[in-house]
């Protein structure tokens, strides 16, 4: 019973963001799904390619960017639609 109730744990954050995504207009959706794919290029690669512990030269490693990045992601998506949204209705 535990395990179930444990992976209900992500369904209303995806609730939120599936309602969010419902309502936007279509140039919108695009313009975050542009970034998001690009998001997903840049932060998968970087993860596996850095070290565990970071190197001599490099400070940062392998979880610092994963928790850098899920930070990140939410912030700057917020920005982007908002943003958007707010340009578009001073049209």
């Amino acid at each position: 019973m535990q395990i179930f109730l444990f992976s209900l744990i992500p369904f209303p954050s995806i609730l939120i963001f599936s309602l969010i995504t419902y309502k936007m207009r279509k140039e919108i959706y695009e313009a975050w799904w542009h970034f998001s794919s690009l998001w997903l290029m840049i932060s998968i690669p970087l993860i596996l390619i850095l070290p565990d512990g970071g190197g001599p030269f490099v400070a940062i490693g392998k979880g610092v960017v994963p928790l850098l990045s899920l930070t990140l992601f939410p912030f700057l998506s917020f920005i982007i639609v908002f943003g958007m949204l707010l340009r578009g209705k001073k049209k």
